[in-house]
């Protein structure tokens, strides 16, 4: 449901498709709580504090289809990614 949800489908089809999938009925507002409880990591996540050395930073864009006031418009998708001291690759943060 929170994949559905990331991807822009709105919360009145993520209910009929759960509805379909499962044979069960998810309202509304179970569906808005849980894209909540999905902000709260999201927010949780980009305001963690970096506890490793990152030698390498890398930044990036990925231009992605958005819905803006009932219509869909291209915003640009920020990566940040981190090479840490161990040589592996880390997401830093992201925005758009």
């Amino acid at each position: 449901m929170l994949e559905m949800y990331v991807q822009g489908v709105s919360t009145r089809k993520v209910t009929k498709v759960v509805e379909e999938l499962c044979g069960t009925s998810a309202s509304k507002s179970f569906i808005s709580s849980l894209t909540n409880q999905l902000d709260e990591v999201v927010h949780a996540f980009l305001n963690r504090p970096l506890e490793r050395k990152y030698p390498f930073i890398f930044s990036d864009v990925l231009y992605i289809k958005v819905r803006e006031d009932q219509r869909v418009v291209s915003k640009a998708f920020h990566v940040i990614l981190g090479v840490n001291d161990l040589g592996e690759l880390e997401l830093l943060n992201f925005w758009i």
